[in-house]
């Protein structure tokens, strides 16, 4: 089976490069009855947006603002969305998606994540204050909308024939990474973390991957706040791609705005043995 891989957002943040010229409202029904305002990104510029990638039509690996990239049509095809930690940039389009699919949704979409994330969902998201909850509230057809399902590293999940497997890494909050396979290809993400193993050693295990997806926040001038936030900069992530002992494409993630091109340039001076590259938003990436 083939992998279709779209990046729908690869920033650390949301900016836009080049200008910006607002674009007339566009509006959606909201399940809750009222109607959802929203400006249209474009313009003269180029939006960044944080994360979310799109597996086979179907599946979000995060759902960063990223996902307001697609339309309402290719919205409606999401039935999984796989969560790496509870962080707001990795999980604000989970609210809108529910909102905006109330209606007309027919089996729940299915939110995967590690069991605390799921209770931070339950607790800080969906609690009827920051956000209706609507794991309870169900449609007119009697479907609730979003069905949050825990998940562990112990067994891989599978999601039609993709077998996807959870990998514990360090950050400020409990976060894993992922490693999605096919029965022959695959391609695996950090999530946010920084210095760790048990990622890098689950990747070697394995033997094979065509794409390495790791984020890198910081430029090494910023390393004592990347440290403080538990994300990577160069040093730090030049340190664990010495413990990878596959052969694949990597690409990086998550750089902070206006910061990518001074990222890149030390990490590839770090790590000259890897073939590293930016993560770009709306690019396709297919493995078959």
């Amino acid at each position: 089976m083939s992998i279709r891989l779209r990046i729908l957002g690869a920033s650390g943040g949301t900016i836009t490069h080049g200008g910006w010229k607002p674009l007339p409202f566009a509006w959606l029904r909201g399940g809750s009855g009222r109607a959802m305002g929203m400006v249209v990104a474009g313009g003269s510029g180029h939006r960044l947006e944080t994360t979310s990638f799109l597996v086979n039509k179907t599946i979000l690996l995060d759902a960063g603002t990223g996902v307001g990239i697609l339309s309402l049509t290719e919205l409606k095809k999401i039935r999984h969305i796989l969560i790496t930690h509870s962080h707001l940039d990795h999980i604000a389009s989970i609210a809108f998606m529910a909102d905006s699919l109330f209606e007309i949704t027919q089996t729940p979409i299915q939110v995967h994540a590690s069991e605390e994330t799921i209770e931070s969902l339950r607790k800080h998201l969906f609690n009827d204050v920051l956000w209706p909850d609507f794991t309870r509230i169900t449609n007119p057809m009697g479907i609730r909308v979003i069905q949050l399902i825990p998940f562990s590293s112990s067994e891989p999940l599978q999601i039609g024939k993709l077998s996807i497997e959870m990998i514990p890494v360090s950050h400020t909050v409990p976060a894993v990474g992922y490693r999605i396979e096919s029965n022959t290809h695959s391609f695996a993400y950090t999530g946010d973390t920084i210095t760790n193993n048990t990622f890098w050693d689950v990747i070697n295990d394995h033997g094979s991957l065509d794409m390495l997806i790791t984020e890198c926040a910081f430029p090494t001038g910023m390393k004592e706040i990347a440290a403080l936030s538990k994300h990577y900069d160069p040093d730090s992530l030049a340190a664990d791609l010495n413990k990878l002992k596959i052969n694949t494409r990597i690409f990086v993630t998550h750089l902070k705005p206006g910061k990518e091109d001074q990222i890149l340039k030390e990490l590839k001076k770090r790590a000259p043995d890897h073939k590293i590259q930016l993560l770009k938003q709306d690019e396709i990436h297919k493995f078959r």
